[in-house]
């Protein structure tokens, strides 16, 4: 009984380790994306006024 029960935690544990690992890579996919954006939007904010001076 007590063995099954382990064996239940565990996979709870494997579960939850599986949730925060896609929760983690879904925040830095954003992160990164997000940090992409702002360098190319600046980047090409400093293009147009030199462009334009």
């Amino acid at each position: 009984m007590k063995k099954l029960w382990v064996k239940k935690r565990f996979q709870k544990t494997g579960h939850s380790r599986r949730a925060f690992g896609r929760l983690t890579h879904g925040a830095w996919t954003v992160g990164v994306l997000a940090l992409a954006h702002a360098y190319s939007s600046s980047w090409s904010l400093s293009l147009c006024e030199a462009s334009s001076s």
